[in-house]
């Protein structure tokens, strides 16, 4: 019975652990939007750059699971992953954002790290590089941490 007990002790304290899912040239997802819709609730998405350090044209993502991690990764010490809204209109209209990374109600905890974003746009010329439903905590000189809802950070 003790060693029945401590496995299951351990099974609830270590969890399932986070899954990774790679975007990019060669990756399993070409797009950040789909690794978003595949990611379960904890996972990190690693984001590779595109050749000649392009940037990934009509980005809108909506994220509404907690503790996602969306990071860049694959470049040079100093240097970011761009992600261009060029090509969306973000309009903020049912499911569609109104940033190239929104994180919604149930998005929170999440991480955003490594990007450079620019061009989006929409109808009323408010449309943004990243919006939060609440809380956002810049701790390393780029937007880390989000929280959505009355929660403090």
């Amino acid at each position: 019975m003790p060693r029945v007990l401590f496995a299951l002790l351990l099974a609830v304290c270590t969890g399932t652990g986070a899954a990774t899912l790679d975007v990019g040239p060669g990756k399993p997802f070409a797009r950040i939007e789909a690794a978003v819709a595949a990611a379960a609730p904890g996972d990190v998405i690693r984001v590779f750059p595109l050749p000649d350090g392009r940037a990934y044209d009509g980005v809108a993502v909506l994220v509404d699971k907690p503790r996602l991690t969306i990071e860049a990764t694959g470049v040079a010490p100093g240097e970011r992953v761009r992600l261009s809204g060029r090509g969306f209109v973000h309009s903020g209209r049912g499911r569609t954002p109104r940033a190239i990374v929104q994180f919604d109600p149930g998005g929170d905890d999440g991480m955003l790290t490594g990007f450079e974003l620019t061009g989006a746009s929409n109808a009323t010329d408010n449309g943004a590089g990243n919006r939060s439903e609440a809380h956002a905590d810049d701790r390393r000189g780029g937007l880390q941490r989000l929280r959505s809802g009355d929660d403090k950070p």
